[in-house]
């Protein structure tokens, strides 16, 4: 008995070994309100419409399907690289160059603003701005985003963007 006890005991050393590690190499911590951003990027790259989309919040996306000038999940990404002026195969990197906590009261005045617009009562937790810089591999901008918290997700807030004017 004692024998297996030791046996579980290093097994579950090991399997934490592995776990911390595996977070040490990481030289970019990427929190929570940073995935929409990161994640944004990550779609154009890789031609992903729907992930494109699921960056903003869901009345802002179901705002956009919904309009004449819609691309549509299966052809926005091509419409950004177009109208950003971006080859198809161009590969975006982004870091987040800064983060600020919206104070209380901007934030609900996000929460009206967000009401107004969509018709939607979802209440925004939290938010922050965010400033990136995306890369095309010739051209570096910074780009200010807004990212909320909506039921327990973290989305870009406001309309969905087709163009990033490099």
């Amino acid at each position: 008995m004692k024998k297996n006890r030791s046996i579980i005991f290093i097994m579950l050393a090991v399997m934490v070994c592995v776990m911390l590690s595996g977070c040490a190499d990481s030289s970019v911590l990427v929190t929570n309100h940073d995935r929409p951003v990161y994640n944004l990027f990550s779609s154009i790259s890789h031609k992903d419409g729907s992930t494109y989309l699921n960056c903003f919040t869901p009345a802002s996306r179901k705002a956009y399907l919904a309009s004449k000038d819609s691309a549509g999940a299966e052809k926005i990404v091509a419409a950004v690289l177009e109208k950003s002026g971006l080859e198809s195969d161009s590969e975006l990197s982004c870091e987040i160059i800064s983060r600020t906590e919206i104070s209380d009261s901007e934030r609900e005045k996000l929460q009206r603003q967000y009401k107004k617009s969509y018709s939607k009562n979802d209440t925004i937790e939290k938010a922050f701005l965010l400033s990136a810089a995306i890369t095309d591999g010739k051209r570096t901008i910074v780009k200010d985003f807004t990212v909320v918290l909506i039921e327990s997700n973290w989305y870009i807030y406001g309309d969905v963007i087709e163009s990033f004017k490099f």
